[in-house]
């Protein structure tokens, strides 16, 4: 699962990132800081978690969970490309650049690109077939026609309304990606199996917030083949894959980061005050295991036709 000079790169740019947020300013353009956390400002994003050192530490542990849960960090048939060297990938809202680094690591012959509206990936230290670049994407990504042969996206399109995915987001990303080559969203489906009543009232406090950007979550994932359909992608498929939490602590681990992390948007919508937040989570942790609650993780992949496919 990647290499120790891929955890050893993100490790360096965790410290660069910690000297940021100490240095942050009220009248940083890009963020804004609550708490002694830091968050984005664009208001054009709902993007509610944090940016900043533990985020990244957070960021490593949903990494964690995805790899134990898929053993492969793509599900699309591509590997035999990557291994032959000169394709070009590109990872939307990359992060912290984990899946770049990992990814460049295992296929040093193909090349790797991470966009990402918030510079928090490293500036100094990765491999010489990565490279890293600001942007929202939004107002387009700035690659010519046809440029990528796998464009990777995960745990993103939930924060933004479906409107803006359908008529703005996938189009432009089906335009810069080349004949023959795929698209992969991954993302969490927002509903557990078998919540029990505090984990309810979670998911039930994380939709509200949703609701008053305009963004129903669950329609995402239900309109999500005929997004690929209207977009002329062919060879659709959906990977879907159920885990117990009980199975895997680092799911109960990744549950908790996640929610801790989102105290503050949490919090802002729901009424509740900081302290009754805390002890809803941690009650919440423990009914994991007590309702056997299960968790769903999904790959949805298609490709652009060759012309001759048309």
């Amino acid at each position: 699962m990647g290499s120790n000079a891929s955890t050893n790169n993100i490790v360096n740019s965790s410290k660069t990132l910690k000297q940021q947020i100490q240095n942050g300013k009220d009248d940083d353009p890009l963020f804004k800081y609550k708490n002694g956390r830091r968050f984005l400002k664009n208001a054009t994003i709902f993007y509610f978690l944090p940016l900043d050192e533990l985020e990244s530490d957070r960021m490593q542990l949903r990494n964690d969970v995805d790899w134990y849960i898929w053993r492969s960090n793509f599900s699309s048939p591509i590997e035999t490309t990557l291994k032959l060297g000169g394709a070009q990938v590109l990872d939307v809202a990359c992060g912290s650049g984990l899946w770049a680094f990992e990814m460049a690591s295992d296929y040093p012959l193909s090349e790797f690109t991470g966009v990402d509206v918030a510079p928090i990936f490293p500036s100094d230290v990765m491999p010489p077939n990565v490279t890293f670049k600001q942007c929202d994407i939004l107002e387009g990504l700035p690659y010519s026609d046809c440029s990528f042969y796998y464009i990777h996206i995960k745990d993103l399109f939930h924060h933004f309304p479906l409107k803006i995915i359908r008529d703005q987001l996938f189009p432009d990303l089906v335009r810069i990606l080349k004949p023959g080559g795929w698209i992969e969203i991954q993302d969490r489906d927002p509903n557990m199996i078998n919540a029990g009543p505090i984990c309810k009232r979670l998911e039930d406090m994380l939709s509200l917030s949703f609701l008053n950007h305009g963004i129903h979550i669950k329609s995402h994932y239900d309109d999500m083949e005929k997004i690929f359909e209207q977009n002329n992608l062919i060879k659709y498929r959906l990977e879907k894959k159920t885990i117990p939490y009980a199975d895997l602590d680092l799911a109960i681990q990744d549950y908790l980061s996640t929610y801790k992390a989102m105290r503050f948007a949490l919090t802002e919508y729901s009424g509740a005050t900081p302290e009754e937040y805390d002890e809803i989570v941690e009650n919440a942790s423990k009914e994991l295991i007590e309702y056997n609650s299960e968790f769903s993780s999904s790959k949805y992949f298609g490709q652009k036709p060759m012309v001759y496919d048309i």
